[in-house]
């Protein structure tokens, strides 16, 4: 038998008794997927979601109010992601974290990751997949990387253009970051 609803804990209240104090203590980030319209289309059940609003000025409290709790951050909505890579440049308690769903499409993720790259240098996860059906694992990766390897070129010229010498160091050190290096820096990151 289940609970009525008015006895059900708000979302707040699992967040705030149960969530953070559980990363905070185990060391462990809070992942955040934002910015998804549940049941746009509810006669297409569970794929009938949409691109909502991700509200990151909560995200922005969030931080502010728990600077000891690590959060993995990844909007769905392209418009949302510069102040998503402005929150992730402002807190050492972000790590901005890949494209996903609908912000899993070429234009849009080389979009997105251009504008972090230009913001956080090689600190933020490149690319996630989210891809729920193996066939589209490659494809997806393979158009990942295509993109990787255009905004990187594009970053080194522009460096080179400086007068600044880019060494295969260099490049292999950013792209290890960029795909799980960055991450692995932040969860070894004490707050």
């Amino acid at each position: 038998m289940h609970a009525p609803l008015e006895r059900l804990p708000s979302p707040s209240a699992i967040l705030e008794l149960l969530l953070l104090p559980l990363c905070l203590e185990a060391d462990i980030p809070l992942l955040l997927r934002m910015g998804t319209r549940r049941g746009l289309n509810p006669g297409l059940g569970v794929v009938g979601d949409g691109v909502g609003k991700a509200h990151l000025s909560a995200l922005g409290d969030l931080c502010a109010h728990n600077p000891k709790v690590k959060f993995v951050v990844a909007v769905l909505g392209a418009s949302e992601h510069h102040e998503a890579a402005v929150l992730a440049s402002r807190f050492r308690n972000v790590h901005l974290w890949g494209s996903w769903w609908y912000s899993n499409l070429p234009a849009v993720s080389a979009q997105s990751s251009a504008i972090s790259l230009e913001l956080l240098g090689p600190q933020f996860t490149f690319h996630a997949s989210s891809a729920r059906l193996h066939d589209q694992l490659i494809s997806r990766w393979i158009s990942a990387r295509e993109t990787l390897t255009r905004l990187l070129a594009q970053r080194y010229k522009a460096l080179i253009a400086t007068g600044w010498r880019v060494s295969r160091g260099d490049v292999r050190r950013d792209v290890q970051r960029l795909l799980g290096g960055a991450y692995t820096e932040f969860l070894a990151k004490k707050l």
